[in-house]
């Protein structure tokens, strides 16, 4: 059902009349709703409101782009019809679609066998492999980056790189492979930061990764290791983020790994180099479906 305000345009002063409408449907699932109002008279409506939930495991953003392939493959096609192509990289287990013209993210994660998406995007940039520095304070989301694809028999990857803007930013270049090979779930992904030499400067980095991972419309708990154990934080937005929105820190790590899990059982770990690992973060909003899934690494000399 819905309700909505209408707002008559007529001569004179204007009129407005607020109508309360609803509709009794069979539970329905649906990607696309049209709403058609066969009148000249409505001028705006300044409020619609349609009640239902997400459901497990459909995409977010139309039809899927993925295939039954045996082998991994890469391609190229303009999903979004914005005039430059998305990347798709799949195989038998997995897919992903990579948006170059907002910051290289991946706005999708396709478990086949599962049928659920793990990444639930915040934003236009905001989704899974968001690049960007706590230390100087930087976000190469907001650039477009340069795409490179390949592979042989057993592998396929796509390779994303640009530079920053402004002062030392200018001389640095952010670029990420990310890899699947023949019938694996694991994804690689193998990141390069440098300095170019002709800022003729060493400068130190605080790397930071910033992902929206979670399966939109069910409850999802991501785990941090730490040295009093494993810390677990669950998010359900049907009890709403209240008690939990927010920051939440993790410092004192024990290992180098972190993961999200589903209701439904779904979900992944990810592991990084405990080395150079600072700490683990998440954020919870209001109204957001999934929590932020991040972690910082310590302040770096690259030459």
């Amino acid at each position: 059902g819905f309700s909505t305000t209408i707002v008559w345009s007529r001569w004179g002063p204007t009129e407005t009349n607020d109508f309360e409408i609803s509709m009794d449907v069979d539970p329905t699932q649906t990607k696309r709703l049209r709403l058609v109002f066969n009148t000249d008279g409505i001028l705006s409506i300044s409020e619609l409101q349609l009640f239902g939930r997400a459901v497990a495991g459909q995409a977010g953003d139309g039809d899927l782009p993925f295939t039954d392939v045996a082998e991994p493959t890469v391609r190229e096609e303009d999903l979004d019809g914005d005039g430059t192509p998305e990347i798709i990289l799949e195989n038998s287990k997995v897919g992903l679609v990579f948006y170059p013209a907002f910051g290289g993210v991946a706005k999708t994660l396709w478990l086949k066998e599962a049928g659920v998406d793990l990444v639930t995007p915040g934003g236009p940039d905001q989704a899974m492999f968001r690049d960007q520095l706590w230390d100087p304070r930087y976000f190469f989301s907001q650039k477009h980056y340069h795409v490179e694809t390949g592979g042989d028999d057993g592998s396929a990857w796509v390779e994303l790189w640009t530079t920053g803007e402004g002062g030392i930013l200018s001389f640095t270049e952010v670029r990420k492979r990310v890899t699947l090979t023949a019938g694996s779930e694991v994804i690689t992904a193998d990141y390069t930061l440098s300095n170019d030499p002709s800022s003729q400067t060493d400068f130190v980095y605080g790397w930071w990764w910033h992902n929206f991972l979670g399966a939109r419309g069910q409850a999802n708990t991501y785990y941090f290791p730490t040295v009093d154990g494993v810390q677990a934080l669950r998010y359900d937005p049907a009890e709403g983020a209240e008690e939990i929105k927010g920051d939440h820190w993790y410092r004192d790590l024990a290992r180098g790994w972190t993961a999200v899990r589903a209701d439904s059982g779904a979900g992944m770990a990810i592991q990084v180099p405990f080395r150079y690992l600072n700490s683990f973060y998440a954020w919870i909003g209001e109204g957001f479906p999934v929590a932020t899934h991040e972690w910082r690494f310590n302040r770096l000399q690259v030459k």
